[in-house]
């Protein structure tokens, strides 16, 4: 029987990390992941935005913070998975990739299910258009507005917002 995705995320977590240097340095994460990618006959893909990295597998995602003082403004995997356990008990986790909080070595890890089809191409269409008017207003008064393109995408020909640390009540601050 083949383990669950969260399972095997935390074994690569656990494999990958004692690879990685520097983890709080994209550019240092970018270099070694391609090295354990060659060594391991691996196709992980590395991105990052302004506060978290996150390794794309062809099932799963790894998510982690690496700036502190973005987080506070962007929120980071822990305001995630926050996110994600109040939008699913409102009836909305289905809108939402699940996040899965791993802690290892004192790192708080975000692993999530990978969603293929981001930066949905069709330029006529955006998430609103694929949402009823009730979850598109559950969304944007309660969640969040970062919702460009890379931040959603289609699973089963469903919308799934993959990226939703930057919640509404973070720019109250601002």
């Amino acid at each position: 029987m083949k383990n669950s995705y969260v399972v095997r995320a935390q074994k690569f977590i656990k494999q990958i990390l004692p690879c990685l240097s520097d983890i709080y340095n994209p550019s240092t994460v970018d270099r070694e992941v391609w090295e354990f990618n060659f060594k391991h006959n691996r196709e992980i893909r590395m991105d990052y935005g302004a506060a978290r990295i996150c390794l794309m597998t062809s099932d799963y995602v790894v998510k982690w913070d690496y700036d502190e003082e973005c987080v506070s403004e962007c929120g980071g995997c822990e305001r995630e998975i926050e996110v994600y356990n109040e939008v699913k008990a409102d009836g909305y986790g289905y809108l939402f990739a699940e996040s899965n909080r791993f802690e290892y070595q004192g790192i708080v890890f975000n692993i999530m299910p990978r969603i293929k089809k981001t930066g949905y191409r069709d330029k006529r269409m955006d998430i609103q258009d694929l949402l009823t008017m009730d979850e598109w207003d559950y969304v944007r008064y309660n969640i969040t507005s970062d919702l460009h393109r890379g931040n959603w995408g289609l699973k089963d020909g469903h919308p799934v917002i993959i990226d939703y640390a930057f919640t509404l009540d973070l720019t109250e601050t601002w």
